[in-house]
């Protein structure tokens, strides 16, 4: 009978019952796919240092794991002590019931064998382990617990090898991981068990295995074992990896990603590195038995076989790189797939042997070893599939670190990447990793990216948070359907009859003024004419040095005119007449209507915390075209956006710090084509930071953000569909992606809500966004429908 391979543990320390030590790490993902041959080296290059400064025996373990979503702690993860209502419970119930129909992640851990040192107190306390070990052999009675002079050892050595692992990013583990590792190995299919009460040390008896594999029953099979608990019995069969590629890519292959074949699998990586001293003798004994052997056959009229001399010429290789300082590693893959029964077994195994073909790695089915392949995938136990020598290199370019998942740790269901959900966390990035919380979104018509902006809306306001939307379409109207009682919209389009004074948009005057300032520059067409500047500068002084009364457009225009009349310089008056009869037309238009506003705009008075800005049928300049080329209404429509942005930037200082405030500015490449507006969105974008302010830009064409100062300052970009190569390559580089990892028929054929996402962690993917309750799906949906069906969805809401 099979000893379970785990005698104790002390926190993250294994004893296993040879008298061996391991300790058990959390194997950090490193952002990997899309990105340039450069970067794929340095996330090889990264693993490969750790595993190359270390000797002794090691596992990597890449364990899937279907999460048991509880709807009252995801709905307590996403609100984050706001308060919750009718709307966010429903929102939970329905994302928690996609969630528990498979939603999986993946966990990622390191164990490492701890080496002794080979002192006389060291040998006796070995000595001492192996007798209680061999006590407790045939007996019925536990094996005894380690010596505290073994744990003090063994404790002293982990902590050397935790404070060289930390520069990687290398973590310890806690008891909660150790238990899902023993039960994942004996419950592959399915939501695992509620977890045994935490503890920090244990020994591993009978009853105690009991507990952590459910009361397990493993039968072993020809080719799969069948395990039954007290609820289910399923199949688990292990495949070896027995055949290697000569070489790897030296950027790496994302060996084990399984997003290809629609369900996952486990990985069992166990490898032996062996210091560049100890690898030159076992090198050249190895390449010292090829030749002989090929003399030998060479003597009698033989031919060499090939294997002998692919060996010994890569041998020759091998042993060139040892001597220059580089260690000696083994490694074995067994990979474990599970499926309710034998026959969904049988067919996911073989669906692994032919995705592994195809990447030139022979997989087999190993008879008669399905229970020590079983055992393997438990800490400090021995491999069980054939290891086969390389460099450390090549078990890095294996990819076991590479990144696949997005988004979050926890928050909101945002959409998905494969099987693995993404959570969304409104001001995360800030709160937690020091960043800015700005958005890109981008994509062209119909592709999903207002659905997107509209989602993001959706659950800051869920969180108890305020959210401000520059509306140039008539999307956000619908939020009135959703929160009544907190959303209020200002018609600000020139047929509405709401207005806002340009004076007025801060209660500091000096920011107040600034505002002032550059919106007329626009207005007035003074970017490039400095003593029109100098006569805005003039009648401002006068307006904010006068009666409140006087603090808006009408008051203006009477202050320019006098400047008209009282300047000493010539140029300055003639400027100064000018401007008065470009505000006297402005005045007479619909758009000088829009800003002709008195008194302060109160944006969040009283209740609110959704408030839309409507600025349809605003005109705007074609994007991309030069300021010379616009007309007088499209500058006056540019204008007005850059207005509006200034009091969402207003609205964020004013609001509490500590509250989450999103600003949505739809067809955001309107602010940002003057040097004003791009000066105004950098500033929320950085200092917005602090006041947890979430800049949400939203523009058809990436290529009209596509400025340095913006892109490099923005914490998560989504790329939706683009129709041609330019916007393409400008996507891709906006990502941070190599601009030929997408082909561009793939981005032209994007389905709606699918997009190429990089999220806070720099880690790049394609994501679905899904939207809870479904609902929601109808309610941000633009496109025309009957009567009868909109009335259809504003019964559900």
């Amino acid at each position: 009978m099979r000893q379970f391979p785990i005698k104790a543990f002390v926190d993250n320390i294994i004893f296993d019952q040879n008298g061996g030590i391991h300790a058990i790490y959390g194997l950090p993902s490193l952002p990997y796919r899309f990105f340039d041959q450069q970067r794929k080296q340095m996330v090889v290059g990264t693993l490969e240092e750790m595993l190359s400064g270390f000797a002794g025996h090691g596992q990597i373990l890449l364990l899937w794991e279907e999460m048991n979503v509880n709807e009252g702690e995801y709905l307590s993860s996403c609100l984050r002590g706001a308060k919750q209502n009718d709307e966010s419970v429903r929102h939970a119930r329905s994302a928690r019931a996609m969630l528990s129909q498979g939603a999986r992640r993946l966990r990622r851990y390191m164990v490492l064998e701890l080496k002794r040192s080979q002192g006389m107190a060291d040998f006796k306390q070995l000595i001492e382990q192996f007798r209680e070990i061999a006590m407790s052999v045939g007996t019925t009675a536990p094996a005894l617990s380690v010596p505290p002079e073994t744990i003090a050892m063994a404790r002293e050595i982990e902590e050397g090898l935790a404070a060289k692992l930390k520069r990687y990013g290398i973590s310890r583990v806690d008891f909660l991981d150790l238990d899902f590792i023993i039960r994942r190995a004996t419950n592959r299919a399915g939501v695992l068990p509620i977890p045994l009460p935490e503890r920090s040390a244990g020994r591993m008896t009978p009853g105690t295995i009991a507990a952590f594999t459910n009361g397990a029953r493993v039968q072993e099979k020809l080719d799969f074992v069948e395990i039954k608990d007290s609820k289910k019995t399923h199949a688990q069969s292990f495949l070896h990896f027995v055949d290697y590629p000569r070489q790897m890519p030296s950027g790496g292959r994302a060996v084990f990603n399984p997003d290809s074949l629609g369900f996952p699998y486990d990985v069992a990586v166990h490898f032996e590195v062996l210091p560049p001293h100890a690898a030159v003798r076992k090198v050249d004994t190895k390449r010292r038995l090829l030749r002989a052997q090929m003399e030998e056959a060479l003597a009698v009229g033989e031919e060499t076989d090939y294997s002998e001399e692919s060996g010994f010429l890569d041998g020759k290789a091998l042993l060139a790189q040892i001597e220059a300082g580089k260690p000696l590693a083994s490694l074995s893959v067994c990979v474990a797939v599970a499926g309710q029964d034998e026959a969904e077994t049988r067919t996911r195994g073989q669906q692994i042997q032919e995705r592994f073909l195809g990447l030139n790695f022979r997989v087999v089915a190993p008879f008669g070893k399905q229970l020590d392949s079983l055992y393997s995938f438990l800490p400090g136990a021995k491999s069980a599939a054939p290891l086969v020598e390389c460099d450390p290199g090549y078990i890095a370019s294996l990819g076991p670190h590479f990144a696949t998942e997005l988004g979050d740790p926890r928050g909101f269901l945002q959409g998905w990447s494969g099987q693995t959900p993404v959570f969304w966390s409104p001001g995360r990035p800030a709160r937690e990793l020091n960043k800015t919380n700005a958005v890109l979104v981008s994509g062209s018509l119909g592709g999903g990216k207002s659905v997107l902006a509209k989602q993001k809306a959706y659950f800051t306001v869920l969180a108890g948070g305020y959210v401000l939307a520059i509306d140039p379409k008539g999307e956000y109207f619908v939020f009135k359907r959703l929160f009544p009682g907190i959303t209020r919209v200002y018609d600000l389009s020139p047929r509405g009859g709401e207005q806002i004074n340009p004076f007025t948009l801060s209660p500091d005057p000096a920011r107040a003024k600034s505002i002032a300032m550059d919106y007329l520059t626009l207005a007035l067409n003074a970017q490039n004419n400095e003593p029109r500047r100098i006569a805005i500068s003039q009648a401002l002084e006068k307006v904010f040095n006068g009666p409140e009364s006087g603090l808006n457009l009408e008051g203006f225009s009477v202050a320019l005119s006098c400047v008209a009349e009282e300047s000493p310089h010539e140029m300055t008056r003639q400027e100064a007449l000018q401007g008065t009869y470009l505000l006297t037309a402005l005045s007479q238009t619909d758009i000088g209507r829009v800003v002709a506003g008195n008194g302060r705009m109160e944006i969040f008075s009283g209740a609110a915390r959704m408030v839309v800005l409507s600025i349809k049928e605003l005109p705007l300049p074609r994007p991309g075209s030069a300021p010379e080329r616009w007309t007088e209404s499209e500058r006056q429509g540019q204008a007005i956006m850059f207005l509006l942005a200034a009091a969402a930037r207003e609205m964020a200082f004013a609001l509490p710090r500590e509250a989450v405030k999103m600003q949505a500015i739809d067809e955001a490449w309107a602010v940002t084509s003057t040097s004003e507006g791009e000066r105004l969105i950098m500033e929320m974008i950085r200092i917005g930071r602090s006041f947890n302010l979430i800049p949400t830009l939203i523009t058809q064409n990436v290529m009209d953000m596509n400025s340095p100062s913006i892109v490099n300052n923005v914490s998560e970009v989504y790329c939706f569909r683009a129709l041609d190569a330019a916007e393409t390559e400008s996507a891709l580089k906006v990502l941070g992606a190599a601009t030929d990892a997408v082909p561009l028929e793939t981005f032209a054929g994007l389905r709606p809500g699918q997009c190429l996402y990089r999220d806070a962690e720099g880690r790049v993917g394609w994501l679905y966004v899904d939207l809870h309750p479904r609902y929601l799906g109808e309610v941000f949906d633009t496109k025309p429908v009957s009567a009868e069906r909109r009335e259809d969805v504003a019964e559900k809401t």
